[in-house]
């Protein structure tokens, strides 16, 4: 069973960045957090998550937890 973590999401839209902070297991929180962008800039999910597949250097996501930062994709 995986334990919840606290994360901090920081995302590249368009030029606009956000920093979104979220509690959750290591395999939902990039998903938790694409849903909630989707929510601010009024976009399907769906979308946002394309644009967020790994083909750009436009996120990063580090686990805050600890009070160590740790690295979770590395672009």
């Amino acid at each position: 069973m995986s334990s919840k973590k606290r994360w901090r999401g920081t995302f590249n839209w368009y030029g606009e960045v956000f920093v979104l902070y979220r509690s959750g297991c290591d395999g939902l929180v990039k998903e938790y957090m694409i849903q909630d962008l989707a929510v601010r800039v009024g976009i399907r999910a769906s979308v946002v998550r394309s644009y967020f597949s790994g083909h750009r250097d436009n996120y990063r996501i580090e686990e805050t937890g600890t009070g160590d930062l740790k690295l979770v994709h590395p672009r």
